[in-house]
Protein backbone atom coordinates (compact mmCIF):
# COMPACT_ATOMS: atom_id res chain seq x y z
CA UNK A 1 0.00 0.00 0.00
CA UNK A 2 1.41 3.56 -0.94
CA UNK A 3 1.99 6.16 2.17
CA UNK A 4 -0.38 8.77 0.48
CA UNK A 5 1.23 11.41 3.16
CA UNK A 6 4.71 10.98 1.29
CA UNK A 7 4.46 12.46 -1.98
CA UNK A 8 7.82 11.37 -3.57
CA UNK A 9 6.55 7.93 -3.11
CA UNK A 10 3.53 8.37 -4.72
CA UNK A 11 4.99 10.26 -7.79
CA UNK A 12 7.50 7.15 -8.14
CA UNK A 13 4.69 4.62 -7.43
CA UNK A 14 2.79 6.77 -10.43
CA UNK A 15 6.04 7.12 -13.13
CA UNK A 16 6.60 3.19 -12.54
CA UNK A 17 2.96 2.50 -13.18
CA UNK A 18 2.91 4.41 -16.44
CA UNK A 19 6.09 2.95 -18.17
CA UNK A 20 4.47 -0.09 -17.46
CA UNK A 21 1.52 0.64 -19.26
CA UNK A 22 3.09 2.07 -21.66
CA UNK A 23 5.46 -0.59 -22.46
CA UNK A 24 2.37 -3.34 -22.61
CA UNK A 25 1.73 -1.09 -25.70
CA UNK A 26 4.34 -1.21 -27.47
CA UNK A 27 5.84 2.35 -26.28
CA UNK A 28 9.52 3.04 -25.29
CA UNK A 29 10.46 4.53 -22.04
CA UNK A 30 13.15 6.63 -21.17
CA UNK A 31 13.70 8.58 -17.96
CA UNK A 32 15.92 12.44 -18.00
CA UNK A 33 18.58 12.16 -15.58
CA UNK A 34 17.70 15.48 -14.45
CA UNK A 35 13.85 16.71 -13.59
CA UNK A 36 13.62 19.96 -15.32
CA UNK A 37 9.49 19.56 -15.81
CA UNK A 38 9.77 16.27 -17.95
CA UNK A 39 9.67 12.99 -16.20
CA UNK A 40 9.42 10.17 -19.61
CA UNK A 41 10.56 11.00 -23.02
CA UNK A 42 8.45 8.26 -24.53
CA UNK A 43 9.24 7.43 -27.83
CA UNK A 44 9.12 4.83 -30.82
CA UNK A 45 8.45 3.94 -34.74
CA UNK A 46 5.43 5.03 -36.82
CA UNK A 47 4.08 3.08 -39.47
CA UNK A 48 6.34 4.62 -41.90
CA UNK A 49 9.38 4.13 -39.82
CA UNK A 50 10.06 7.63 -38.40
CA UNK A 51 10.74 7.76 -34.68
CA UNK A 52 8.39 9.85 -32.86
CA UNK A 53 8.57 11.02 -29.60
CA UNK A 54 7.14 12.64 -27.18
CA UNK A 55 7.88 14.10 -23.34
CA UNK A 56 5.40 13.71 -19.98
CA UNK A 57 5.19 15.22 -16.80
CA UNK A 58 3.51 12.93 -14.03
CA UNK A 59 0.97 14.02 -11.71
CA UNK A 60 -0.03 11.13 -9.53
CA UNK A 61 -2.30 10.29 -6.83
CA UNK A 62 -3.28 7.81 -4.36
CA UNK A 63 -6.98 9.02 -4.65
CA UNK A 64 -7.99 11.90 -7.10
CA UNK A 65 -6.55 14.88 -8.00
CA UNK A 66 -6.06 17.55 -10.65
CA UNK A 67 -4.06 20.70 -11.18
CA UNK A 68 -3.03 23.66 -13.68
CA UNK A 69 0.28 25.28 -13.60
CA UNK A 70 1.43 27.76 -16.15
CA UNK A 71 5.38 26.73 -15.91
CA UNK A 72 4.47 23.75 -18.17
CA UNK A 73 3.10 26.13 -20.66
CA UNK A 74 6.42 26.78 -22.35
CA UNK A 75 7.14 23.19 -22.79
CA UNK A 76 6.06 22.45 -26.04
CA UNK A 77 4.67 19.21 -26.99
CA UNK A 78 4.46 18.50 -23.22
CA UNK A 79 1.73 15.43 -22.55
CA UNK A 80 0.86 15.87 -18.71
CA UNK A 81 -0.39 12.34 -17.41
CA UNK A 82 -2.68 12.21 -14.47
CA UNK A 83 -2.80 9.26 -12.76
CA UNK A 84 -5.64 8.63 -9.98
CA UNK A 85 -6.43 5.76 -7.41
CA UNK A 86 -3.10 4.48 -7.23
CA UNK A 87 -4.03 2.53 -4.47
CA UNK A 88 -6.73 0.32 -6.22
CA UNK A 89 -7.83 0.85 -9.65
CA UNK A 90 -5.41 3.34 -11.70
CA UNK A 91 -6.49 5.31 -14.03
CA UNK A 92 -4.69 7.60 -16.56
CA UNK A 93 -5.68 10.62 -18.40
CA UNK A 94 -3.40 12.22 -20.69
CA UNK A 95 -3.47 15.75 -21.90
CA UNK A 96 -2.04 18.65 -23.62
CA UNK A 97 -1.54 21.65 -21.36
CA UNK A 98 -3.55 23.28 -23.90
CA UNK A 99 -6.37 21.08 -23.25
CA UNK A 100 -5.68 21.11 -19.63
CA UNK A 101 -5.59 25.14 -19.41
CA UNK A 102 -9.20 24.98 -21.79
CA UNK A 103 -10.59 22.79 -18.91
CA UNK A 104 -9.79 25.07 -16.38
CA UNK A 105 -11.31 28.08 -18.54
CA UNK A 106 -14.38 25.80 -18.41
CA UNK A 107 -14.27 25.48 -14.89
CA UNK A 108 -13.76 29.02 -14.58
CA UNK A 109 -10.71 28.50 -12.45
CA UNK A 110 -8.77 31.25 -14.36
CA UNK A 111 -10.83 33.53 -12.75
CA UNK A 112 -10.02 32.39 -9.22
CA UNK A 113 -7.22 33.81 -6.82
CA UNK A 114 -4.99 30.89 -7.24
CA UNK A 115 -4.78 31.20 -10.55
CA UNK A 116 -3.28 35.02 -9.88
CA UNK A 117 -0.19 32.83 -9.12
CA UNK A 118 -0.34 30.57 -12.36
CA UNK A 119 -1.48 27.68 -10.65
CA UNK A 120 -4.64 25.61 -9.36
CA UNK A 121 -5.30 22.72 -8.21
CA UNK A 122 -8.34 20.38 -6.30
CA UNK A 123 -8.34 17.21 -4.66
CA UNK A 124 -11.79 17.01 -4.81
CA UNK A 125 -12.45 16.43 -8.55
CA UNK A 126 -16.56 17.76 -9.09
CA UNK A 127 -18.73 15.87 -11.45
CA UNK A 128 -17.98 18.51 -13.74
CA UNK A 129 -14.31 17.68 -14.27
CA UNK A 130 -15.03 14.13 -14.51
CA UNK A 131 -17.00 14.26 -17.19
CA UNK A 132 -14.77 16.76 -19.24
CA UNK A 133 -12.07 14.21 -18.22
CA UNK A 134 -13.68 11.53 -19.63
CA UNK A 135 -12.20 11.87 -23.50
CA UNK A 136 -8.77 11.61 -21.84
CA UNK A 137 -8.82 8.22 -19.92
CA UNK A 138 -6.30 6.23 -21.81
CA UNK A 139 -5.98 2.62 -21.83
CA UNK A 140 -3.74 0.08 -24.07
CA UNK A 141 -5.36 0.85 -27.46
CA UNK A 142 -5.59 4.62 -27.04
CA UNK A 143 -1.69 4.88 -25.88
CA UNK A 144 -0.93 2.93 -29.23
CA UNK A 145 -3.37 4.97 -31.29
CA UNK A 146 -2.05 8.35 -29.51
CA UNK A 147 1.70 7.24 -30.81
CA UNK A 148 0.66 5.31 -33.83
CA UNK A 149 2.32 2.40 -32.90
CA UNK A 150 3.17 -0.29 -35.70
CA UNK A 151 2.12 -3.47 -34.06
CA UNK A 152 3.70 -6.61 -35.22
CA UNK A 153 1.52 -9.59 -36.21
CA UNK A 154 2.77 -12.71 -34.42
CA UNK A 155 1.75 -15.70 -35.82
Amino acid sequence: MINSKDKQIVEIEGVNWLIVELMKAGIEVARPIRDRGVDLVVYNERKNDELFAKVIQVKASSEESFSIDQKYEKTKGLLIVYIWNLESNPIAYALSYEEVFSIAREIGWVKTKSWEKGIYSTSTPSKELKKLLKQYEMNEEKWSKLFDIKKEIVS
